[in-house]
Protein backbone atom coordinates (compact mmCIF):
# COMPACT_ATOMS: atom_id res chain seq x y z
CA UNK A 1 0.00 0.00 0.00
CA UNK A 2 1.38 3.24 -0.90
CA UNK A 3 0.19 6.96 0.21
CA UNK A 4 1.30 9.76 -1.57
CA UNK A 5 1.29 13.13 -2.24
CA UNK A 6 2.28 15.10 -5.58
CA UNK A 7 2.10 17.77 -7.93
CA UNK A 8 3.16 21.05 -10.08
CA UNK A 9 2.56 24.21 -11.38
CA UNK A 10 1.40 25.28 -14.92
CA UNK A 11 1.36 28.46 -16.82
CA UNK A 12 -0.41 29.53 -20.13
CA UNK A 13 0.03 32.86 -21.70
CA UNK A 14 -1.93 33.75 -25.06
CA UNK A 15 -4.16 36.49 -26.99
CA UNK A 16 -7.43 36.50 -26.69
CA UNK A 17 -9.36 38.52 -29.41
CA UNK A 18 -12.71 38.68 -31.29
CA UNK A 19 -14.30 36.29 -32.44
CA UNK A 20 -13.17 33.96 -28.97
CA UNK A 21 -13.82 36.67 -26.95
CA UNK A 22 -17.93 35.82 -27.57
CA UNK A 23 -20.59 37.21 -28.64
CA UNK A 24 -19.67 40.98 -27.62
CA UNK A 25 -17.63 41.27 -30.52
CA UNK A 26 -20.85 41.68 -32.31
CA UNK A 27 -21.73 44.65 -30.98
CA UNK A 28 -18.74 46.22 -29.29
CA UNK A 29 -14.95 46.69 -30.56
CA UNK A 30 -12.91 44.53 -28.11
CA UNK A 31 -9.01 45.39 -28.49
CA UNK A 32 -7.26 41.90 -28.30
CA UNK A 33 -5.35 41.09 -24.56
CA UNK A 34 -3.16 38.65 -23.33
CA UNK A 35 -4.02 35.95 -20.68
CA UNK A 36 -1.97 35.08 -18.10
CA UNK A 37 -3.04 32.10 -16.43
CA UNK A 38 -0.97 29.89 -13.43
CA UNK A 39 -2.20 26.46 -12.29
CA UNK A 40 -1.04 24.85 -9.14
CA UNK A 41 -2.30 21.38 -9.25
CA UNK A 42 -1.60 18.61 -5.99
CA UNK A 43 -3.09 14.77 -5.62
CA UNK A 44 -3.42 13.22 -2.19
CA UNK A 45 -3.39 9.40 -3.46
CA UNK A 46 -4.07 6.15 -2.07
CA UNK A 47 -2.52 3.36 -3.65
CA UNK A 48 -2.77 -1.13 -3.24
CA UNK A 49 -1.94 -3.73 -4.53
CA UNK A 50 -2.94 -7.12 -3.47
CA UNK A 51 -1.54 -10.24 -4.77
CA UNK A 52 -4.54 -13.27 -5.05
CA UNK A 53 -2.44 -16.00 -6.82
CA UNK A 54 0.80 -16.74 -7.62
CA UNK A 55 1.93 -14.11 -10.29
CA UNK A 56 -1.30 -12.18 -10.44
CA UNK A 57 -2.70 -9.26 -8.61
CA UNK A 58 -5.04 -6.33 -8.41
CA UNK A 59 -3.39 -2.96 -8.49
CA UNK A 60 -6.40 0.12 -7.74
CA UNK A 61 -5.12 3.83 -7.34
CA UNK A 62 -7.20 6.61 -5.75
CA UNK A 63 -6.80 10.11 -5.40
CA UNK A 64 -8.42 13.34 -4.08
CA UNK A 65 -7.35 16.32 -6.73
CA UNK A 66 -6.76 20.12 -5.86
CA UNK A 67 -6.51 22.77 -8.85
CA UNK A 68 -5.76 26.30 -8.23
CA UNK A 69 -6.09 28.90 -11.12
CA UNK A 70 -5.04 32.74 -10.97
CA UNK A 71 -5.56 35.03 -13.82
CA UNK A 72 -4.00 37.81 -14.67
CA UNK A 73 -5.12 40.08 -17.90
CA UNK A 74 -2.51 42.50 -19.19
CA UNK A 75 -2.41 44.61 -22.43
CA UNK A 76 -0.56 43.56 -25.54
CA UNK A 77 2.36 45.79 -24.07
CA UNK A 78 2.67 44.03 -20.88
CA UNK A 79 0.25 46.17 -18.17
CA UNK A 80 -2.25 44.88 -16.45
CA UNK A 81 -5.98 45.62 -16.86
CA UNK A 82 -9.36 44.35 -15.88
CA UNK A 83 -10.98 43.66 -18.94
CA UNK A 84 -14.40 45.46 -19.70
CA UNK A 85 -16.92 43.72 -20.44
CA UNK A 86 -15.47 40.83 -17.69
CA UNK A 87 -13.77 37.93 -19.31
CA UNK A 88 -15.61 34.97 -19.65
CA UNK A 89 -13.28 32.48 -19.75
CA UNK A 90 -10.64 32.24 -16.74
CA UNK A 91 -11.46 33.70 -13.45
CA UNK A 92 -9.13 32.88 -9.68
CA UNK A 93 -10.73 29.67 -8.43
CA UNK A 94 -9.92 26.95 -6.61
CA UNK A 95 -11.43 23.20 -7.74
CA UNK A 96 -10.93 19.89 -5.78
CA UNK A 97 -12.49 16.21 -5.58
CA UNK A 98 -11.67 12.78 -6.40
CA UNK A 99 -10.12 12.19 -9.68
CA UNK A 100 -11.10 9.32 -11.66
CA UNK A 101 -9.93 5.83 -9.81
CA UNK A 102 -8.05 2.97 -11.59
CA UNK A 103 -8.74 -0.57 -11.18
CA UNK A 104 -6.09 -3.00 -12.55
CA UNK A 105 -4.88 -6.46 -13.05
CA UNK A 106 -1.18 -7.59 -12.96
CA UNK A 107 0.33 -10.54 -13.33
CA UNK A 108 4.53 -10.83 -13.41
CA UNK A 109 6.98 -13.70 -13.93
CA UNK A 110 10.80 -14.28 -13.53
CA UNK A 111 13.33 -15.85 -15.53
CA UNK A 112 16.91 -15.71 -14.34
CA UNK A 113 17.70 -12.34 -14.33
CA UNK A 114 15.10 -11.13 -16.48
CA UNK A 115 11.66 -10.22 -15.10
CA UNK A 116 7.76 -9.31 -17.18
CA UNK A 117 4.96 -8.14 -16.50
CA UNK A 118 1.70 -7.06 -17.93
CA UNK A 119 -1.61 -4.70 -16.58
CA UNK A 120 -5.19 -4.60 -18.05
CA UNK A 121 -7.98 -2.62 -16.13
CA UNK A 122 -9.70 0.38 -16.49
CA UNK A 123 -9.96 3.70 -14.68
CA UNK A 124 -13.76 4.76 -13.98
CA UNK A 125 -16.00 8.25 -14.04
CA UNK A 126 -15.87 9.50 -10.57
CA UNK A 127 -14.19 12.45 -11.16
CA UNK A 128 -16.35 15.85 -11.92
CA UNK A 129 -17.00 16.88 -15.55
CA UNK A 130 -17.70 20.44 -17.18
CA UNK A 131 -20.25 21.43 -19.68
CA UNK A 132 -18.97 21.75 -23.37
CA UNK A 133 -16.54 25.08 -22.16
CA UNK A 134 -16.53 26.44 -26.07
CA UNK A 135 -20.17 26.57 -26.60
CA UNK A 136 -20.56 28.19 -23.51
CA UNK A 137 -17.70 30.90 -24.43
CA UNK A 138 -20.04 31.41 -27.89
CA UNK A 139 -22.87 32.29 -25.49
CA UNK A 140 -21.02 34.64 -24.14
CA UNK A 141 -21.36 32.36 -20.58
CA UNK A 142 -18.78 32.00 -17.74
CA UNK A 143 -17.11 29.01 -18.12
CA UNK A 144 -14.72 26.13 -16.45
CA UNK A 145 -12.29 24.25 -18.71
CA UNK A 146 -10.73 22.03 -15.83
CA UNK A 147 -11.91 18.68 -15.30
CA UNK A 148 -11.25 16.17 -12.30
CA UNK A 149 -12.23 13.18 -14.41
CA UNK A 150 -13.17 12.38 -18.15
CA UNK A 151 -17.20 10.90 -17.68
CA UNK A 152 -16.53 7.80 -19.11
CA UNK A 153 -14.51 4.60 -18.86
CA UNK A 154 -11.30 4.62 -19.81
CA UNK A 155 -9.28 0.97 -20.63
CA UNK A 156 -5.61 0.97 -19.85
CA UNK A 157 -2.92 -1.78 -20.39
CA UNK A 158 0.86 -1.57 -19.13
CA UNK A 159 3.86 -3.48 -19.81
CA UNK A 160 6.91 -4.02 -18.21
CA UNK A 161 10.62 -5.39 -17.94
CA UNK A 162 13.59 -5.19 -16.53
CA UNK A 163 16.72 -7.29 -16.46
CA UNK A 164 19.53 -7.98 -13.23
CA UNK A 165 22.91 -6.77 -13.76
CA UNK A 166 25.76 -6.90 -10.81
CA UNK A 167 24.90 -4.51 -8.81
CA UNK A 168 22.04 -3.02 -10.49
CA UNK A 169 18.70 -3.39 -12.55
CA UNK A 170 17.27 -2.13 -15.78
CA UNK A 171 14.04 -1.68 -16.57
CA UNK A 172 11.46 -0.66 -19.71
CA UNK A 173 7.81 0.17 -18.53
CA UNK A 174 4.74 1.78 -20.32
CA UNK A 175 1.49 2.31 -19.84
CA UNK A 176 -1.46 3.73 -21.75
CA UNK A 177 -4.85 4.85 -21.10
CA UNK A 178 -7.40 5.58 -24.41
CA UNK A 179 -10.44 7.24 -25.03
CA UNK A 180 -12.94 5.14 -26.30
CA UNK A 181 -16.18 6.97 -25.54
CA UNK A 182 -17.99 10.25 -25.56
CA UNK A 183 -19.12 11.26 -22.22
CA UNK A 184 -22.60 13.62 -21.58
CA UNK A 185 -21.41 17.06 -22.19
CA UNK A 186 -20.08 15.99 -25.61
CA UNK A 187 -16.58 15.06 -24.33
CA UNK A 188 -14.04 12.67 -25.32
CA UNK A 189 -10.82 12.67 -23.86
CA UNK A 190 -7.27 12.23 -25.98
CA UNK A 191 -5.79 8.54 -25.62
CA UNK A 192 -2.75 8.88 -23.17
CA UNK A 193 0.97 7.12 -23.21
CA UNK A 194 3.55 6.82 -20.91
CA UNK A 195 6.48 5.55 -21.70
CA UNK A 196 9.77 5.19 -19.18
CA UNK A 197 13.18 3.33 -18.99
CA UNK A 198 15.22 3.64 -15.86
CA UNK A 199 18.24 1.89 -14.07
CA UNK A 200 17.67 1.03 -10.38
CA UNK A 201 20.52 0.68 -7.63
CA UNK A 202 21.27 1.13 -4.18
CA UNK A 203 24.40 2.59 -5.04
CA UNK A 204 26.27 1.00 -1.65
CA UNK A 205 23.73 2.99 0.95
CA UNK A 206 22.05 0.16 3.15
CA UNK A 207 18.19 -0.07 2.63
CA UNK A 208 17.81 2.69 -0.15
CA UNK A 209 17.12 2.12 -3.73
CA UNK A 210 18.02 4.97 -6.28
CA UNK A 211 16.54 4.81 -10.20
CA UNK A 212 17.64 7.84 -12.73
CA UNK A 213 15.93 7.59 -16.43
CA UNK A 214 14.11 9.06 -19.12
CA UNK A 215 10.34 9.52 -19.32
CA UNK A 216 7.92 10.21 -21.86
CA UNK A 217 4.44 11.65 -22.26
CA UNK A 218 2.38 11.34 -25.06
CA UNK A 219 -1.38 12.66 -25.52
CA UNK A 220 -4.00 12.82 -27.98
CA UNK A 221 -6.49 15.61 -29.31
CA UNK A 222 -9.35 15.69 -26.74
CA UNK A 223 -12.72 16.40 -28.64
CA UNK A 224 -16.22 17.95 -28.14
CA UNK A 225 -19.08 17.44 -30.13
CA UNK A 226 -16.91 15.58 -32.31
CA UNK A 227 -14.18 18.19 -33.30
CA UNK A 228 -11.03 19.41 -32.05
CA UNK A 229 -11.75 22.52 -31.01
CA UNK A 230 -9.42 25.90 -31.12
CA UNK A 231 -7.25 25.46 -28.11
CA UNK A 232 -7.63 23.23 -25.06
CA UNK A 233 -5.39 20.38 -25.10
CA UNK A 234 -4.86 19.65 -28.71
CA UNK A 235 -2.42 17.08 -28.53
CA UNK A 236 1.10 16.94 -26.90
CA UNK A 237 4.56 14.91 -26.54
CA UNK A 238 6.12 15.67 -23.25
CA UNK A 239 10.38 14.26 -22.24
CA UNK A 240 11.49 14.26 -18.53
CA UNK A 241 14.31 13.09 -16.88
CA UNK A 242 12.95 11.48 -14.15
CA UNK A 243 14.77 10.53 -10.30
CA UNK A 244 13.95 8.17 -7.44
CA UNK A 245 15.17 7.45 -4.20
CA UNK A 246 13.39 5.16 -1.34
CA UNK A 247 14.78 4.34 1.69
CA UNK A 248 13.77 1.68 4.71
CA UNK A 249 14.48 3.61 8.04
CA UNK A 250 16.14 0.86 10.32
CA UNK A 251 12.81 -1.19 12.16
CA UNK A 252 10.19 0.97 10.64
CA UNK A 253 8.08 -1.45 8.54
CA UNK A 254 7.18 0.85 5.82
CA UNK A 255 9.55 2.77 3.69
CA UNK A 256 10.16 6.68 2.61
CA UNK A 257 10.33 7.50 -1.20
CA UNK A 258 10.50 10.70 -3.30
CA UNK A 259 10.28 11.48 -7.01
CA UNK A 260 11.05 14.63 -9.14
CA UNK A 261 10.43 15.12 -12.73
CA UNK A 262 11.93 17.84 -14.76
CA UNK A 263 10.98 18.77 -18.41
CA UNK A 264 13.49 18.36 -21.16
CA UNK A 265 11.79 18.76 -24.45
CA UNK A 266 8.27 19.70 -24.94
CA UNK A 267 6.27 19.71 -28.48
CA UNK A 268 2.48 21.17 -28.70
CA UNK A 269 -0.03 22.02 -30.40
CA UNK A 270 -1.98 25.22 -29.79
CA UNK A 271 -1.71 27.47 -26.85
CA UNK A 272 -1.33 25.17 -23.73
CA UNK A 273 0.12 24.89 -20.48
CA UNK A 274 4.16 25.22 -20.33
CA UNK A 275 5.55 21.75 -18.71
CA UNK A 276 6.33 21.69 -14.86
CA UNK A 277 8.70 20.64 -12.75
CA UNK A 278 6.65 18.15 -10.76
CA UNK A 279 6.94 16.08 -7.44
CA UNK A 280 5.96 13.19 -5.34
CA UNK A 281 6.54 11.60 -1.97
CA UNK A 282 4.67 8.51 -0.62
CA UNK A 283 5.24 6.30 2.13
CA UNK A 284 4.52 2.43 1.31
CA UNK A 285 4.22 -0.55 3.18
CA UNK A 286 3.29 -4.16 2.99
CA UNK A 287 0.49 -6.06 5.04
CA UNK A 288 0.81 -9.58 5.49
CA UNK A 289 2.51 -12.22 3.23
CA UNK A 290 3.11 -10.77 -0.17
CA UNK A 291 2.11 -13.75 -3.33
CA UNK A 292 5.15 -14.35 -5.57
Amino acid sequence: MDFSVGGGGFRSQHVEECPDIGPVCDSVAVAPYQHDLEIVTGDLALGVRYGFAPGFGLEALVAWRVNRQEITFRTLEGAPFTPDPPDVHHADRTLSGFADPWLLVAYGKHAGAWAWGARAGASFPVGSTVEDPFALGDLGVPHEHVQLGSGTVQPMVGLGMNRGFDGWTATLAGIARFGVATNGHGYRPGDQVIARAFATSALGVPRATFALGPTLFHETSETWQGHVASEGNLGRTDLYAEGRATWTPPGWGAALGGELRVPLWSEATGAQVDVPVSFRLWLSTTFGESTP
